[in-house]
């Protein structure tokens, strides 16, 4: 057990050489900036604008977490117009939330040690490019982040899987470690094959987080930064390239052979043997014509045989009968012999 043991520790050390260091991919909103509260109040000011009376309610407040604001807004108000919606949120959260925006606790020290240990960062969200860049420059933190993927001008078209892989190209790394504070983040990882740590800083969200499934929970960057000093767990994830599909298109040529060889199978074990069985099976009939004159054959010879048999058995009982009266002649000869004397 030991060697076997030494054995695998070896090949967890080459690989994790030949890996190198995994590259760590954020989520934005909730994992790396703290928006939530700013989220919900540019929601609140635009059902006061748009809304009719109505109000930015605890339901629409869990709908919203993690979802594309472009989506969200016209789910919210179809009557309005889509693109001056879009404008008044996000100049509401420039000009009146930009102070209330802060980074996640504990993130700024885990990114710098990331930094200095190597590890390749990304970013990607479904909100706004501009919006990202400015918020990271604003807090001190686009120095630490390599690449960022954001939403193009429709939102709603933005794809969390398709951007983990971007952005596991743009990095050069298959092994990719995801951080997200949704399910639908997890989900994401587990669809393209990352690592899924979910961030967890809001309580109402741990049922549906754990329910998603991911590799790690935590609410503390620096279990994040224990988790990676330990056994590279990871090391058993490869990011899934869309690239595969070629292959794809190269296993027909593969079937095609198979087909060859299947028939040339198929005639000589199973085909061959079933037309054997029909043929067994027609002459079979007039086989069964030929024994059915042969059975009356049989049965008269045996059954003259048996009259026979009969026949000497019925003499053999006349013999023995007159058997019986010969002793009753000799009986009655006696019996006048008495008289006389």
């Amino acid at each position: 057990m030991s060697k076997h043991k030494e054995k695998r520790s070896k090949a967890l050390r080459q690989r994790q050489k030949e890996v190198g260091q995994p590259a760590i991919i954020f989520s934005f909103d909730g994992t790396v900036m703290d928006t939530e509260q700013a989220i919900f109040a540019s929601y609140r000011q635009m059902f006061s604008q748009f809304g009719n009376g109505r109000r930015f309610t605890v339901k629409e407040e869990e709908m919203v977490i993690g979802q594309p604001s472009v989506k969200m807004l016209e789910q919210f108000f179809p009557d309005a117009d889509a693109d001056t919606v879009i404008r008044e949120y996000r100049l509401y959260q420039h000009y009146h939330l930009s102070d209330l925006i802060q980074p996640m606790p504990g993130i700024r020290d885990f990114l710098i040690w990331l930094k200095e240990n190597g590890y390749p960062v990304a970013i990607i969200s479904s909100r706004n490019r501009g919006s990202i860049i400015n918020m990271l420059e604003h807090t001190g933190l686009m120095q630490y982040i390599d690449v960022i993927i954001a939403s193009s001008a429709k939102e709603h078209e933005f794809s969390g899987s398709e951007s983990l892989r971007m952005a596991s190209r743009l990095l050069k790394k298959k092994v990719c470690i995801y951080i997200g504070h949704t399910p639908t983040h997890i989900l994401n990882g587990h669809m393209v094959g990352t690592f899924t740590i979910a961030y967890n800083s809001n309580p109402k969200m741990l049922y549906r987080i754990i329910e998603a499934g991911p590799d790690f929970v935590t609410a503390d960057y620096k279990e994040v930064r224990k988790l990676l000093k330990g056994q590279p767990l990871w090391l058993a994830y490869e990011i899934m390239d869309e690239q595969p599909a070629a292959p794809a298109a190269e296993e027909p040529s593969e079937p095609k052979a198979e087909p060859e060889e299947k028939p040339a199978e198929k005639p000589e074990e199973k085909p061959k043997e079933k037309p054997k069985k029909k043929a067994a099976k027609k002459p079979a009939e007039p086989e069964a014509v030929e024994e059915a004159p042969a059975k009356p054959e049989e049965k008269p010879k045996e059954k003259p045989k048996k009259k026979a048999a009969k026949k000497l058995t019925e003499p053999e009982a006349v013999e023995e009968a007159p058997a019986k009266p010969a002793r009753r002649k000799r009986t009655a000869a006696k019996k006048p012999a008495k008289r006389p004397a």
